[in-house]
């Protein structure tokens, strides 16, 4: 939005590109991947048509994140999407669909039926019920989208518990342990 970002944004992304470890990397070859959508807040540009988020309620630009079961952020779609758009075009314009392909895909009800998504919960159809193992299952699967590491809180939205801004509990930086510190750059992680 800035033109002092878009001038640094190319150098930024070309010194710290043998930082960024491939999703496989991350996560393992075939391995299983959580992902989500958060609104970045945005200046609402005149100029840039369609950054108001009615869901989130402000303006800002849809960033995809993929993350590792255990909540290690395994790739971030590198292409942001205006925050009018739906997590469900979101996935593949942003450039997620692409980097994640092979891994299998655990995401919520926003992701029904999009391709390179293989395991979302069942939705209730209008005025019925779900089968009891069907609310097993999404039972089972909101326990594998809640954060796994001791001491930590369930996340409410994967995206929103990862920020790159650094604002409140969101922006704390892991610098050490298992995946901490790579080329100087700390990893985000879920706050406790």
């Amino acid at each position: 939005m800035s033109r002092r970002w878009d001038l640094l944004r190319p150098l930024i992304g070309e010194v710290l590109a043998d930082c960024v470890l491939a999703p496989a990397q991350v996560v393992g070859k075939g391995g299983t991947l959580l992902v989500d959508g958060t609104i970045a807040p945005a200046w609402d540009w005149a100029s840039v048509p369609d950054l108001y988020s009615g869901k989130a309620g402000y303006p800002g630009m849809n960033i995809q994140v993929a993350a590792t079961l255990s909540g290690d952020v395994a790739a971030i779609g590198p292409v942001p999407v205006h925050g009018a758009r739906h997590d469900a075009h979101a996935y593949a314009a942003s450039g997620l669909k692409d980097l994640i392909t092979g891994h299998d895909t655990i995401a919520d009800l926003g992701y029904t039926g999009v391709e390179g998504i293989t395991t979302v919960p069942y939705r209730t159809p209008p005025g019925g019920t779900l089968h009891h193992t069907q609310v097993a299952f999404n039972t089972g699967l909101s326990a594998i989208r809640a954060c796994h590491r001791a001491g930590q809180r369930p996340p409410q939205n994967l995206a929103d518990d990862v920020s790159i801004h650094g604002f409140g509990c969101a922006g704390r930086l892991r610098v050490g342990g298992p995946g901490g510190v790579r080329c100087g750059v700390p990893d985000l992680i879920f706050c406790p």
